[in-house]
């Protein structure tokens, strides 16, 4: 017979979705808890803080049209994932305050052996924590103790990790640190973001399975995380994506890179950096040549090339300047780069 289960599903997550029918297939779904609008709009602005108003009519009209552009395919996402989630015939509890006693003793009825959870945008307090008698469990996108706490797909390739993962784990009143049920890990070397985080759904199903197994066992004993290889990360913001040249290496430069909207400024303006490799060598740096980290000392058929401190070279392939996004022979010529330039 199937574990009874309440999940607390951050619908608005594809990573939280993605858990949906594996725990339905799996548990005995006795309900699904959803955050409302105002948890979410709560969320966000605790992660990354509403951009202040410009006092420029123009971008103040461009953020507005902007919204009004993105709304309704935002609403047709939504209900797309809401009619997953009744497809699933669990009762459907929308909720502003997971911590909420009414809530707690509505599930308390449901009579839940285990609180399952993804992707939820609250922190659970000791009442949702001990709802059930084989605790509560979340599913979180990193290879834990690496890389705990906010966005773990995009700063387990920012910070260099060589391998990511998905990992189910008790829950406590610590952040990601309870005992490890169980993981699944692959080497992430190479990848960008979009390719990373397309991995960690595609797992996440087979890790519900064996989350279902091991609660099966009525003798199976978790993992203790090993604290001393914890890491732990907030919300990553703009001076987290800057690419500071004269300070980080090239391996790091072309992590950030890959990890997502890493930028420099080049004359002045910001230019997000698409695509990258890194090289040990470049023709052009020879007889002595010293530059600046930053530097074009190359452009040719494979990007181009970016002297960095470490006397590694960033050769990048693709760009976005502005809302454009280009190949670097486009954008090269579009702009009239100049070996010897410099992005700071």
């Amino acid at each position: 017979m199937n574990t009874r289960a309440v999940f607390f599903c951050g619908d608005r997550s594809r990573y939280g979705i993605a858990h949906l029918e594996a725990i339905a297939k799996h548990f005995d779904l006795r309900a699904i808890v959803i955050a409302d609008d105002a948890r979410w709009k709560f969320f966000r602005d605790r992660l990354a803080p509403p951009v202040l108003q410009s006092t420029t009519l123009m971008l103040s009209l461009r953020r507005q049209l902007g919204d009004w552009v993105r709304a309704p395919r935002r609403a047709v996402g939504r209900r797309a994932h809401v009619a997953r989630l009744r497809a699933t015939g669990a009762p459907l509890i929308e909720a502003h305050d997971a911590n909420d006693e009414g809530l707690i003793t509505r599930i308390r009825a449901m009579n839940p052996e285990v609180i399952l959870s993804a992707a939820y945008p609250q922190i659970f307090g000791r009442g949702v924590l001990d709802l059930a008698p084989r605790g509560a469990v979340n599913f979180h996108p990193s290879l834990l103790p690496r890389c705990r706490g906010a966005h773990p797909a995009y700063w387990c390739i920012a910070s260099g990790e060589d391998r990511g993962g998905v990992t189910a784990h008790f829950m406590t009143e610590r952040i990601d640190d309870g005992d490890i049920v169980a993981q699944r890990g692959f080497s992430i070397g190479g990848l960008y973001y979009a390719d990373v985080y397309a991995r960690l759904v595609s797992e996440t199903p087979s890790l519900v399975a064996q989350v279902a197994t091991f609660l099966a066992i009525p003798d199976a004993q978790p993992v203790p995380q090993d604290q001393a290889r914890a890491t732990m990360f907030r919300n990553e913001r703009d001076i987290h994506r800057r690419i500071w040249w004269a300070r980080m290496d090239g391996r790091a430069i072309y992590d950030r890179i890959r990890a997502g909207n890493a930028f420099a400024t080049f004359r002045g303006r910001k230019v997000v950096l698409a695509r990258a490799t890194v090289a040990e060598r470049n023709r052009n740096m020879i007889n002595g040549i010293m530059v600046d980290p930053g530097a074009i000392v190359d452009i040719d058929t494979n990007g181009l090339w970016l002297a960095t401190r470490d006397a590694t070279f960033v050769v990048v392939s693709h760009l976005r300047d502005r809302h454009r996004v280009d190949g670097f022979e486009s954008w090269v010529a579009r702009r009239g780069v100049c070996i010897g330039e410099r992005l700071d």
